[in-house]
């Protein structure tokens, strides 16, 4: 099943990829995390990890509990901060691409209460799906 929802973010990313990735970018490699109610988080960080070399494409498909997913931009002389929230529901997926890693951070915040779901309760899981690109990779 891992396969399958692979070739299903693959399809969906390479949608909104930019031009230059569309027809070659594929996923090398899957991240989980587990998020048990309201009470687990993640703080805003930005996922800059050389092996994927710059402008990564990261997609995240949200199963199980429904959580808010944050984006925050910080100010420059060009541009004001910006907070961009959504609901990452389940059987949902967002992709970062272009600059979000270097502009932008992103979280998954505390919160006191979480939608109950049918088969998950209020756990949510996420998995990220990355291209490493061994050019970037140090020797």
């Amino acid at each position: 099943e891992l396969l399958e929802a692979a070739r299903f973010v693959t399809a969906a990313a390479r949608e909104v990829a930019p031009r230059s990735w569309k027809d070659n970018w594929e996923p090398t490699v899957a991240f989980g995390n587990r998020y048990d109610g309201g009470q687990e988080h993640v703080g805003y960080h930005s996922d800059f990890l050389m092996t994927m070399g710059p402008r990564p494409i990261i997609a995240g498909l949200s199963l199980g509990a429904t959580r808010e997913f944050r984006l925050r931009r910080e100010a420059t002389d060009y541009a004001p901060s910006r907070v961009v929230c959504m609901p990452a529901e389940h059987n949902s997926l967002i992709v970062m691409s272009r600059d979000c890693q270097e502009e932008w951070k992103h979280s998954v915040a505390k919160t006191s209460s979480v939608p109950f779901h049918a088969v998950a309760g209020e756990t949510r899981f996420s998995l990220t799906f990355r291209r490493n690109r061994p050019e970037f990779s140090q020797s």
